[in-house]
């Protein structure tokens, strides 16, 4: 995989770009993601359950999509959606957001559909936000056919890649629509989203003194107050009622077992989410470049060295492996595809987006295309 990145990267990629038309590299991509919504609706009923089997190795069962559709199920009857359990006897993890998100498409009949819509909407974002759809379809190729752990979650329902989508979507037009001095009401209504948003997995909470930081640089403090107090406001509104209707039975809260490895180490849960986000700070405050691009890298390094350091940590401490832990990365990917997807097409640092650009011209304009 890593050889195959290697050459699509420096050889294949920029080749396709210059031989490409933008409205060729637009039909590839929306081929793409109709071939990923077709194998998706076909692929995950056969695996969701019972795994399936490949070159001799078995890949076993996901509940993720359970968890939400059983959660929405026991609350649209008035219930308390945390008590049940998975088929496979799990705890229902993700958080009120998450459900409230996927709420519409459990109306539709399948929740699992958001996560080809949001990963959907992920490669729009970077065609717009970078004005060239060539660097969206290489995204989009590198991630379906040179990365077996994406779309495994793709296709088993696992919400690790659509967390980190929608929490990147929401913060990033958040930070923009600061910087391009929208209205206060529209400020207003992405920072309600971004804490709906939030309200999903707890790592995403080590982000928010990037987006601090972020939007003070883009206004001043006493908006960047406001805009996080109405998020905080937002994630409190989602998530106290559940919480404080049963702190002990609010499964979510389970996660932290995870980092502390089921007791064995009880500090972890404490001390690590702190040194995220003194980084977090550290990054916040260090960092004069304010474009979006340049957020994305401090958000992936930040969830990168809380993620995998924890989990190197522990397998030090314990001298457990921390390779089974992997996956864990897909909830900050979409951040890292964001920054390193102009890398991709090895265009220069003069080239990628600037954030002195008014928006007027074209991000990537003809002289410098390969």
């Amino acid at each position: 995989s890593l050889v195959a990145l290697w050459i699509a990267t420096t050889w294949l990629t920029p080749r396709a770009r210059s031989l490409l038309s933008p409205r060729s590299a637009a039909l590839l991509l929306a081929v793409l993601m109709a071939s990923l919504f077709c194998a998706q609706a076909y692929i995950h009923p056969q695996i969701d359950t019972d795994g399936f089997q490949l070159a001799g190795k078995s890949y076993g069962s996901s509940d993720s999509d359970d968890a939400i559709d059983l959660a929405i199920s026991e609350f649209s009857e008035g219930r308390y959606p945390y008590y049940k359990k998975t088929f496979l006897d799990g705890p229902i993890t993700p958080m009120p957001g998450a459900l409230l998100i996927a709420s519409p498409f459990y109306w539709m009949g399948e929740t699992t559909v958001q996560h080809v819509a949001w990963i959907g909407l992920f490669f729009l974002g970077i065609a717009f936000f970078y004005r060239d759809v060539h660097i969206a379809l290489a995204t989009a190729c590198i991630m379906c056919f040179l990365s077996p752990a994406t779309l495994y979650q793709l296709f088993q329902g696992g919400d690790y890649i659509t967390n980190s989508v929608y929490i990147l979507v929401t913060s990033g037009l958040l930070v923009l629509s600061v910087q391009k001095k929208s209205r206060l009401s529209i400020s207003i209504l992405l920072a309600t989203l971004f804490g709906i948003a939030l309200s999903s997995r707890f790592n995403f909470f080590l982000m928010t003194p990037l987006i601090f930081f972020a939007l003070w640089r883009a206004s001043s403090l006493k908006t960047s107050m406001l805009l996080c107090g109405i998020s905080a406001a937002a994630f409190g509104a989602v998530t106290l009622p559940f919480l404080l209707h049963d702190i002990a039975g609010f499964s979510p809260l389970h996660t932290s077992s995870k980092l502390s490895h089921h007791g064995q180490l009880p500090w972890t849960p404490v001390v690590v989410p702190l040194l995220g986000l003194g980084l977090s700070f550290y990054l916040g405050f260090k960092r004069k470049e304010n474009d979006i691009s340049t957020l994305c890298l401090d958000i992936f390094i930040v969830q990168a060295a809380v993620i995998f350091g924890a989990h190197i940590l522990t397998a030090m401490l314990l001298g457990n492996s921390a390779l089974g832990e992997t996956h864990f990365g897909l909830l900050f990917t979409a951040f890292g595809y964001f920054y390193f997807a102009p890398i991709c097409l090895g265009l220069s640092k003069r080239e990628r987006v600037s954030p002195t650009n008014d928006g007027r011209e074209p991000l990537l304009s003809s002289e410098n295309q390969s």
